[in-house]
């Protein structure tokens, strides 16, 4: 395994870099405006009151030059770089444009020409990164990573590790998988831990326990008293307590029956949150303290008998004590990674159903048409991620809660089986994506498909069985 520089040493390299290249593109800048001042001089004498004309024919001057369009290429990059790139380089060519014409100081364009290079440059470093990415996997399928991903692979283009750049200092997408795989390796013990601790005589573990379980099943965020969001404006402005795992109300519960219950509550961004909870136990456990804080008249439902409200540092304790290494919302990252897996799994029949009816096309045609269908099925799967943790958009599942490795799995095998956690922790993915193996799964299920029904019409059940143990056993 080759060895990566930290998350914070590379965004601290990231960043200088950023900075050069922002000084570096006013110097050019200042360089242009040299080269440009015949032709400014040119285009205000000849339109003199006229400064919309100057505006129009200054533009019209500068579109075409090659060393405004190559300073444009090097400091911001076209829209093969980035869907923003055109406004942006159209922007450049407007501060050159009015700093020209003496429409406006040079100093006060820098803070405009700094935002638009920036940007440049950030986009321009994750084109070339991703060049390997780009090369393997379609646009119309990369839409469904992180926008900024990083995929460094060997010479036979097996995944090494998968993070992201410019994000985040430390709390990088390689540090939330690295969690990911360890809470993984560790699940089954937390849960043994979770359920010894329901039993415990301190209730503050018991709470613990509690609240862990129920953010193990249903993935909400723990919630910290007294967090809220801003509504509206000016002396509209009103203040929304929003709510999490610790936070939960009576009023945000609804016990439907013995093993169902349903949450319901304003969540981060004031959005509605909505989750539920088939374990017995935990509903049993839940019930009493709701039932508890309805007596009582308490606003939360988490406080011991001796009317301790439970915090967040609690659970941070808890977590500490027991699950060093990983944090509270390690468990809703996980639960959209999980979705996600599950969804494509459900799917992918439907998936093999749709592509077959593709057999026959044109190479192209065929394999455009089945990236079109793989990008159905993503979207499809992402957005039961999104309802899952109840987010206004799926942005923001994608590119921070998701494990980008399930679905490099999915398009580099054509297909996901078994369970989740075999799959992030058996080998590594490979980036690459090929349509035909998608087709050849699909026709060979159907084959599959026709196999059973036939040995289902032909066979008594024990022999069926014997068949399926043994499925080059002769049917005739």
């Amino acid at each position: 395994m080759p060895r990566f520089p930290a998350p914070e040493v590379q965004y601290k390299r990231d960043e200088t870099a950023r900075a050069k290249h922002v000084t570096r593109a006013r110097r050019d800048f200042r360089t242009l405006l040299r080269a440009l001042k015949a032709d400014a001089t040119a285009i205000k004498s000849r339109n003199k009151r006229d400064v919309k004309k100057q505006k129009r024919e200054m533009v019209k001057a500068i579109k075409d030059r090659g060393d405004v369009n190559g300073f444009l290429d090097k400091f911001i990059g076209t829209e093969d770089v980035h869907k923003n790139a055109y406004s942006w380089r159209n922007k450049g060519r407007y501060l050159l444009r009015d700093v020209a014409l003496g429409l406006t100081p040079l100093k006060n364009v820098y803070a405009d020409l700094d935002k638009i290079t920036s940007n440049g440059f950030q986009w321009l470093t994750v084109s070339e990164f991703q060049a390997p990415l780009r090369e393997a996997i379609p646009a119309s399928l990369r839409a469904y990573l992180p926008d900024t991903v990083e995929v460094n692979v060997d010479k036979n283009g097996t995944i090494q590790r998968v993070t992201d750049r410019f994000n985040n200092e430390r709390l990088t997408l390689a540090v939330k998988i690295d969690h990911q795989k360890k809470l993984l390796k560790k699940y089954n013990t937390i849960a043994k831990q979770v359920k010894r601790d329901l039993r415990s005589s301190d209730e503050v573990t018991r709470l613990s326990a509690l609240i862990t379980a129920i953010m193990m099943e249903t993935g909400i965020r723990p919630g910290i008293a007294g967090n809220g969001v801003i509504k509206g404006k000016g002396d509209d402005a009103e203040f929304i307590e929003t709510f999490g795992a610790i936070t939960l109300g009576p009023n945000h519960v609804r016990f439907v029956r013995n093993n169902f219950a349903e949450l319901s509550f304003l969540g981060k961004k004031g959005g509605v949150n909505t989750a539920s909870l088939s374990d017995k136990v935990i509903i049993t456990a839940l019930r009493d303290y709701v039932n508890n804080a309805v007596k009582k008249g308490s606003k939360y439902v988490f406080v011991t008998a001796k009317g301790y409200q439970y915090t967040y540092a609690d659970l941070n304790r808890y977590f500490r004590e027991h699950f060093k290494g990983l944090t509270p919302t390690d468990f809703r990252k996980l639960k959209a990674s999980e979705t996600v897996f599950d969804a494509l799994r459900e799917e992918q029949a439907d998936l093999y159903n749709r592509i077959r009816a593709f057999v026959g096309m044109e190479q192209e045609a065929l394999q455009e048409r089945v990236a079109e269908e793989i990008a159905v099925t993503l979207e499809r799967a992402v957005v039961r991620a999104q309802e899952a943790l109840s987010h206004d958009s799926a942005t923001t599942t994608r590119t921070q809660y998701i494990n980008p490795e399930v679905l490099f799995r999915f398009l580099s095998s054509g297909g996901v089986s078994g369970s989740f956690r075999k799959a992030i922790l058996s080998g590594k993915p490979t980036l690459a994506f090929d349509p035909q193996r998608f087709v050849e799964i699909a026709v060979a299920s159907n084959v599959r498909m026709a196999f059973l029904r036939r040995a289902a019409e032909m066979l008594t059940l024990g022999e069926l069985l014997d068949v399926l143990e043994d499925p080059e056993s002769d049917l005739t």
